[in-house]
């Protein structure tokens, strides 16, 4: 016998009765609108985290870390005999850390802002102006 390969060998029809089903719901989650409170930080008016200004401006964190202990270029300070061997550096203000009195977090005042950002400039560094 030669079988058409379209044509199936068995074709068997189940017919089974309908099965209850059960939905699981879960309960519609309402939006809380409270105020939100912006977090008290106790810098001075227009001061930023220097964490926080790297981050917004797409330095990495410890690349301006490095910028503001380490700094860039020859290490030279003047153009006499008498030069200062230091790296230009970003400046910076420190402050204790709420709740961590051994240590010290950073913080950039309006001016150190346009202080750092005149510094990327002046190093070619790669960074993304924003209004802050």
């Amino acid at each position: 016998m030669i079988r058409n390969a379209l044509t199936p060998a068995c074709t068997k029809l189940v017919v089974s009765s309908p099965q209850p089903t059960t939905q699981h719901t879960t309960p519609a989650t309402v939006p809380q609108n409270h105020p939100t409170q912006r977090k008290k930080t106790d810098l001075p008016e227009g001061a930023v985290l220097a964490s926080k200004f790297a981050e917004l401006h797409g330095v990495k964190r410890e690349t301006f870390r490095d910028h503001m202990t380490k700094g860039l270029g020859p290490g030279l300070i003047g153009y006499t005999t008498d030069t200062i061997p230091q790296r230009d550096q970003v400046e910076y203000s420190e402050r204790e850390k709420p709740g961590r009195p051994h240590e010290k977090e950073r913080y950039l005042t309006r001016d150190q802002q346009a202080a750092a950002i005149a510094f990327w400039k002046r190093h070619d560094i790669k960074f993304t102006e924003k209004d802050i």
